[in-house]
């Protein structure tokens, strides 16, 4: 059974500028519509795969620090845990903008015996981009899928190939996640607790995230936010849980990484 949320109209109706969000099955795939021009997301990752189309308009992407501009037909492949930001505009300065994202779980290739894209990618496809802006049903969202599974990837993100972190590089990046976890702590504290100088900190999260320790120390506490809501914590715990200043703090925060608020997640998990 889909479970879905509107956030100013159902899915098929006329345009709304804020996102629509729709669980089809938990935890394995999320639909997204973005159509608001002007639109930004703050540096963030996914758990993850993001797949998707551009319909109308253009973003300006960075994929784990390569700079990518996606046109209408593009179709992209961004792989877990991968640093990116966006920006959604119209072509040429006038007309709308639509872009439909799918967020796919390790589980939803599990059950249906396929293999994800080998690395993140575009490549310019038309037709199965335009065919994305008329997914209303599982069934079709799965077709769409297995058509743009064996090509999305054929064209990485400019920009040298991603390296994994070193083990010593590993250890305080999971210390620091593990301090997140614990509770709301300030930059200096996290170092203190990562049993490193702030400056080394700054070093090895800025080597390995492409972010500042601020920056990377948001996105922490937003997904944190994000399984606390799966969990059932109301939004007042929350907030206060990851270290935003308040309800509305969290709030624009949230949104900044996803395009939709905690509320409409919340709906859509219903």
């Amino acid at each position: 059974m889909a479970h879905s949320s509107s956030t100013n109209g159902a899915a098929g109706c006329s345009a709304p500028l804020r996102s629509q969000v729709r669980r089809w099955s938990l935890p394995a795939l999320e639909q997204v519509h973005h159509r608001r021009p002007g639109q930004e997301w703050i540096p963030h990752w996914h758990g993850e795969w993001s797949i998707g189309a551009i319909v109308h308009g253009e973003c300006l992407c960075s994929i784990a620090g390569g700079p990518i501009r996606a046109v209408a037909g593009d179709v992209l492949a961004i792989a877990p845990q991968t640093v990116h930001t966006g920006a959604l505009t119209p072509a040429g300065g006038v007309g709308e903008v639509f872009v439909v994202m799918l967020y796919v779980a390790d589980a939803w290739f599990a059950a249906n015996d396929l293999l994800p894209p080998l690395a993140s990618g575009f490549r310019h496809l038309p037709a199965l981009a335009a065919a994305a802006a008329n997914l209303s049903s599982l069934a079709e969202v799965e077709r769409w899928l297995c058509r743009a599974l064996p090509v999305v990837a054929a064209n990485p993100p400019p920009g040298p190939p991603a390296r994994a972190p070193t083990p010593a590089a590993r250890q305080i990046l999971g210390a620091f996640q593990a301090a997140v976890d614990a509770g709301p702590l300030s930059i200096g504290e996290l170092a203190a607790h990562c049993a490193i100088s702030r400056e080394r900190l700054h070093r090895v999260i800025r080597r390995w995230t492409g972010m500042s320790p601020s920056t990377y120390l948001r996105a922490l506490r937003v997904h944190k936010a994000r399984e606390m809501l799966f969990a059932g914590d109301s939004l007042a715990i929350i907030a206060a849980a990851c270290g935003f200043a308040d309800q509305a703090h969290f709030t624009r925060a949230f949104r900044q990484s996803f395009g939709y608020t905690p509320g409409d997640l919340l709906a859509a998990a219903r």
